[in-house]
C-alpha cells in the first residue's frame, strides 16, 4: 500500500508540473496565452510612438516570450501577409540564425509563418509571427533543447480576444 502511494504522488506531481500553467490577459494585446510561469511584462517605443509590449517567461533553461505592437490602422490581409513576411525576415537576419524548418499556418483566416531556427550559438529558437487586424504578433521559444509538444503547447494556447 505505502508503495502504490508512492507512485501515486510521484505520477500527481509530474503531471502537476506538466500541467501547471499561468493563464495571462492582455487588454493591451487583445489575447489570452498560458506562460509555463508568471511572465515579466515591458513596454517600449518606436521612433512613431508605436509601443512594442514584451513578455518573458522562464521554465528551466528556455524562455517563452511574446512580443506585440498595435499599429494605428487597421490593415486587410494582403497588408498583414506582407508586414508578417517582413518582420519574419528581419527576425531571421537581426538573429542571424539558419533557418532548418518554415511552414505557414492559419489563424482566423490570417496567414502566419512558423519556423525553427538555429543560433550561431547552438540555441534551438521556434518563432511564430502573425499580423491580425491591426496588431501584430511575434512568439519565441529559446533553448538548448526545447520540447516540441511544449513550444506547441504555448502556442496554441494563444487566443485573440479582439473584434
Amino acid at each position: 500500500m505505502k508503495y502504490l502511494l508512492q507512485i501515486w504522488l510521484f505520477v500527481g506531481l509530474i503531471t502537476y508540473q506538466l500541467v501547471a500553467q499561468v493563464n495571462y490577459t492582455s487588454k493591451e494585446g487583445n489575447f489570452n496565452c498560458s506562460f509555463p510561469e508568471e511572465p515579466t511584462e515591458g513596454v517600449s517605443e518606436l521612433e512613431d510612438g508605436t509601443k512594442v509590449y514584451h513578455l518573458q517567461s522562464m521554465k528551466g533553461e528556455e524562455i517563452y516570450m511574446i512580443f506585440f505592437a498595435n499599429y494605428a490602422n487597421k490593415a486587410d490581409k494582403t497588408i498583414a501577409k506582407v508586414t508578417t513576411e517582413a518582420t519574419k525576415d528581419a527576425f531571421v537576419e537581426k538573429l542571424q540564425a539558419e533557418v532548418k524548418s518554415e511552414k505557414t499556418y492559419d489563424y482566423k483566416g490570417y496567414t502566419g509563418y512558423e519556423l525553427k531556427l538555429i543560433t550561431s550559438d547552438d540555441f534551438i529558437v521556434y518563432y511564430r509571427v502573425i499580423y491580425i487586424n491591426q496588431t501584430i504578433y511575434q512568439f519565441a521559444v529559446v533553448g538548448a533543447n526545447p520540447k516540441v509538444a511544449e513550444v506547441n503547447n504555448f502556442f496554441s494556447s494563444f487566443k485573440y480576444t479582439g473584434k
